[in-house]
């Protein structure tokens, strides 16, 4: 499903609306010029306007830009029409004195502008409607509640660990398990309160056999294995690859070890396996038999124990993980309330909280009254919290306006909620697209529509691929040489290598072709063979205007590293 074309001078974004453009479509462009017109047409002031984008370098960028634009459009109004057939446009439109003096303010006063962070406009709604959200003044911001989880961590651990038997304990130790480890694992899905995680907690079972299978094979361990040994070594029916005396001198050293420490009972030793009876049958020449030893027999019976323990152990740590979410979504925010700290997470389900809750319309109403309009860049980084607050704010009046491109929500590493994206587009009362790719050639454009044109190319319904086109503005063309083995394509697709790879393994091939590439194109244009072509004018290729791919690789440094070997 894709909106409508969209005309920014004359489409209606009274109530709410949604915006979807996609790379190099000028959604910023299209977001500077709709905050000018806006503010003209609503009689607004740039205080009224709120704008939310969701990192600080992009709130930092976005407030210069929209200044800019504003400062272009003032010029306008001052020194007469510009390049720039928008503005001369907007200008034609609201040619009166009071929108020229209502722009002159907006320049002159943009500091006083509304555009913030989505933890900058929860911290700012929270302070300046305190008494109707029910806020603390006097809760200190903290951009790194680290230490709070470890300290609370450390609790919860001490506890768990102070319970525990020795075989669950021996498997944590085996699994590295500690505070620091858990809050990596877990802090992504704290103060979340719309998620659902399942399965819930079960019950389990000791894990009194396991016990009773490692202590009898410990007994006889250190009672027997001398003699046990010797016989094993004088035995000649053994298949020498598989066992022999210096195999047998390694596991010998390796299961001392092991029975010395009830810690070592999940080890990733094998040798218990090798010499547990059906270790032995294994190594055994065909119609051998190795010495019969009560010992073999018991350690099979440990095998046996830690191959049941191994699964219900997996689960249990799952379930403890599970279950310290619960505590910390719990006990967090009480421990940060007696320290009177707020994290940014705390901002955001603060206010939505405040927003259901029993003053939750009066906050609304005045918030909708102090920002009248709202531009949401970035939307599809959104998640269920943040909607809901947006959604409450302005779902009886007001103007709100989301932008953003539902291709990028299928990260994970975004943090971002395809569903609550597609759901909000659903309950947009219009939807426009922006169509014109000003960034790409109009080769590789073509080549993106045609790979992406199929039935659903995301495997998401709902999710589609906009068509966009090429801008007709000239602009300079890349030249390369052409290389040996490869074909001149807009789009090409670099096979790594024909074996399943891992992703290291994957990210260390990407980076060494990423930096052969680059070298290949910096050594072509030393020599004249590849530059920008614009008319008759040729312009060299310099490291600068590659260093991007380098800037945005995730393996930047193995690139990097690369590059410095090639020279």
């Amino acid at each position: 499903m894709s909106g409508a074309v969209l005309n920014l001078l004359q489409d209606s974004f009274s109530g709410r609306s949604l915006i979807e453009a996609s790379a190099g479509t000028g959604k910023t462009w299209t977001l500077t010029s709709l905050y000018a017109r806006l503010l003209l047409e609503k009689k607004l002031s740039v205080s009224q306007i709120l704008v939310v984008t969701f990192t600080t370098a992009a709130t930092a960028e976005l407030r210069e830009r929209i200044r800019k634009r504003l400062a272009e459009l003032l010029a306008v109004y001052d020194n007469g029409p510009s390049d720039d057939k928008l503005l001369n446009e907007l200008h034609a439109q609201y040619p009166d004195a009071a929108s020229h003096r209502r722009l002159l303010l907006a320049v002159h006063g943009f500091d006083e502008a509304a555009i913030f962070t989505i933890h900058g406009f929860c911290q700012r709604a929270l302070q300046d409607a305190a008494f109707e959200a029910g806020g603390d003044f006097d809760n200190e911001l903290t951009h790194d509640d680290r230490e709070i989880i470890d300290a609370l961590l450390a609790d919860l651990w001490r506890h768990e660990l102070a319970a525990a038997e020795p075989e669950w304990a021996a498997f944590l130790v085996q699994q590295k398990i500690t505070p620091q480890s858990l809050r990596k694992r877990l802090r992504n899905h704290l103060g979340k309160p719309y998620l659902r995680i399942e399965p819930q907690p079960g019950t389990h079972s000791d894990m009194a056999a396991l016990r009773a299978a490692w202590q009898q094979a410990q007994r006889l361990w250190q009672g027997e294995s001398a003699a046990w040994l010797e016989q094993l070594k004088a035995f000649d029916g053994f298949k020498s690859n598989m066992c022999n005396a210096a195999k047998l001198g390694v596991w010998q050293a390796e299961l001392d070890g092991y029975f010395s420490d009830a810690a070592a009972l999940f080890s990733k030793t094998e040798a218990h396996r090798r010499l547990a009876r059906e270790g032995l049958n294994k190594a055994s020449k065909k119609n051998c038999e190795a010495p019969a030893n009560p010992l073999a027999a018991a350690l099979q019976e440990l095998c046996d124990a830690l191959d049941a323990a191994q699964p219900e152990a997996e689960q249990r740590l799952i379930d403890l993980q599970v279950r310290l979410i619960a505590q910390l979504n719990e006990q967090l925010p009480q421990r940060k309330a007696a320290q009177r700290l707020l994290a940014f997470d705390d901002l955001l389900n603060k206010l939505q909280q405040a927003l259901q809750g029993e003053g939750g319309e009066h906050l609304a109403t005045t918030l909708r009254t102090q920002y009248p309009v709202a531009l949401i860049d970035e939307f599809q980084d959104t998640d269920p919290v943040q909607y809901r607050v947006f959604h409450r704010i302005y779902e009886d009046n007001g103007d709100l306006c989301f932008v953003g491109d539902p291709k990028q929500a299928i990260y994970a590493f975004r943090g971002a909620d395809l569903a609550t994206y597609l759901q909000a587009r659903s309950e947009a009362a219009r939807q426009f697209s922006l169509t014109t790719n000003h960034r790409s050639t109009p080769e590789l454009i073509a080549s993106l529509n045609q790979l992406f044109d199929r039935p659903m190319p995301f495997a998401e319904p709902g999710l589609a691929y906009q068509q966009v086109g090429a801008s007709d503005k000239a602009r300079p063309q890349l030249v390369l040489p052409a290389v040996e083995g490869e074909q001149d394509a807009p789009l090409a697709l670099v096979w790594l290598d024909n074996d399943y790879l891992g992703k290291g393994e994957a990210g260390a091939l990407v980076a060494r072709d990423t930096a052969r590439r680059i070298a290949s194109v910096l050594a072509a244009s030393s020599r004249g063979e590849a530059y920008f072509a614009q008319g008759d004018t040729r312009t060299p290729i310099k490291g600068g205007d590659i260093a991007v791919l380098v800037a945005s690789h995730r393996q930047a440094s193995e690139v990097a590293a690369e590059l410095a070997a090639r020279g």
